[in-house]
């Protein structure tokens, strides 16, 4: 079996780095002024992206993130994620009431991918 060598944006690997750090302006600093993150129910902007991360990150505070090896699929690398934490915090998204946490927390585990451009 031969491997290919991949190399990986560096601001790819920023992405990942400030995602498994909760570093919310390294995750936002590598994002275009105009991302339109898809969101289960609605379209995020660069400034509500944020503000999804923070409230992520304060209602589950052991958020931790596990992936795959980045793929090359023709000019887009794409990354397969396992996420999850326990709900032990506040979660105020942006545009719902806030969910304060169950008295036992509660565990939520997610199987997500990210795909971004090679200009990125």
């Amino acid at each position: 079996m031969s491997f290919i060598r991949l190399d990986i944006p560096a601001v790819l690997l920023r992405y990942i780095e400030g995602l498994k750090t909760h570093d919310v302006d390294q995750i936002v600093g590598t994002t275009a002024p105009e991302l339109q993150f898809i969101a289960a129910t609605r379209v995020l902007t660069q400034a509500q992206f944020r503000a999804m991360i923070s409230a992520l990150y304060t209602g589950f505070p052991d958020w931790h993130y596990d992936h795959d090896p980045v793929e090359l699929h023709g000019e887009r690398y794409a990354v397969r994620w396992r996420q999850g934490g326990t709900h032990t915090g506040v979660w105020a998204m942006p545009g719902m009431d806030p969910i304060p946490p169950p008295a036992s927390g509660c565990r939520s585990r997610r199987t997500t991918s990210t795909i971004a451009s090679p200009t990125a």
